[in-house]
């Protein structure tokens, strides 16, 4: 009862936005290339103009949240997103405009994200007896994950009243990369050279357990054409949706694993795979993004 009274409130709202930001009759007429700007009926200007700063981000959540509050449901949304070009170095990534023109914007992205998971297992600490109830040591992952995003690019728009069609290029240089640093609770040695140990990567084995590991080491660039559309559902707040094609390298350096064994004494080694190089030239996000924006 009180999700469908929230859903009517939240219906009345948008109805009642729509009602006061509906356009006078002589601004109707206006369209992004007219000389003057289209206003609602308090007069406040609709599209964005020259000197706007606009910011924008991907719409999923708010579908994803609408879609939870429907059905108490989780991760509810399309299976969309904003301008994924590179892997999903890009995604959660912000996005800004700055309007040269009324119908010409200089575009850029940023992501710089960082995180860090720890996970910690008990496992029982060897030499003492199952009597002892409580003998047990702790072994620990710590993963750290580094993703990074950057890209620039021209927009150029066209359209009439609310609807706007948008389209230009822009490049976007990518990079990021994964480490897990794992410890053990029961030391490796000669009276111990299997100990009991957490295979927290699947890697472990009789002849030997992982320290350390750095993998998807991605350095990537592209270049790509993109066109969408914005419809504005209030005054310099748009939703849209975009799609590309372009051309996409992506570098993958070599995983390098870090081992530790004991044959005839202690030893720490590494071993490292192969580089990849993968060169692409596709429809980027032809499922389609659909993204908000604001204005300011």
């Amino acid at each position: 009862m009180k999700k469908q009274l929230l859903i009517v409130m939240l219906s009345g709202l948008v109805v009642s936005a729509f009602g006061q930001d509906t356009e006078t009759a002589p601004a109707a007429k206006k369209s992004s290339s007219s000389s003057e700007p289209m206003v609602n009926k308090k007069g406040h200007v609709i599209l964005p103009e020259a000197g706007d700063i606009g910011l924008g981000m991907d719409a999923i959540p708010f579908f994803r949240y609408a879609g939870n509050l429907m059905n108490a449901n989780t991760n509810n949304s399309p299976n969309t997103g904003f301008a994924r070009v590179q892997e999903s170095t890009i995604q959660n990534t912000l996005y800004g405009k700055y309007y040269l023109k009324d119908n010409m914007a200089i575009r850029a992205r940023l992501r710089i994200g960082y995180t860090t998971n720890t996970t910690n297992a008990q496992v029982r600490e060897d030499g003492i007896g199952f009597n002892v109830p409580d003998a047990f040591v702790s072994d620990e992952r710590t993963q750290k994950i580094n993703q990074n995003a950057v890209g620039a690019g021209v927009e150029f728009r066209r359209g009439h009243n609310r609807l706007q069609g948008y389209y230009g290029g822009e490049a976007i240089v990518s990079w990021g990369n994964t480490k897990d640093s794992i410890s053990y609770g029961n030391d490796l040695s000669q009276s111990n050279a299997t100990p009991t140990s957490t295979n927290f990567l699947g890697l472990n084995n009789n002849a030997r357990r992982v320290l350390s590991r750095e993998s998807n080491q991605i350095f990537g660039w592209g270049v790509r054409a993109f066109g969408g559309v914005e419809y504005f559902i209030a005054p310099k707040i748009s939703i849209g949706a975009e799609f590309g094609w372009g051309l996409q390298v992506t570098n993958r350096k070599n995983n390098k694993t870090t081992y530790e064994r004991y044959t005839l004494e202690y030893e720490v080694y590494t071993i490292e795979d192969g580089n990849t190089s993968t060169i692409n030239l596709d429809t980027d996000n032809f499922d389609g993004s659909i993204n908000v924006f604001f204005h300011f």
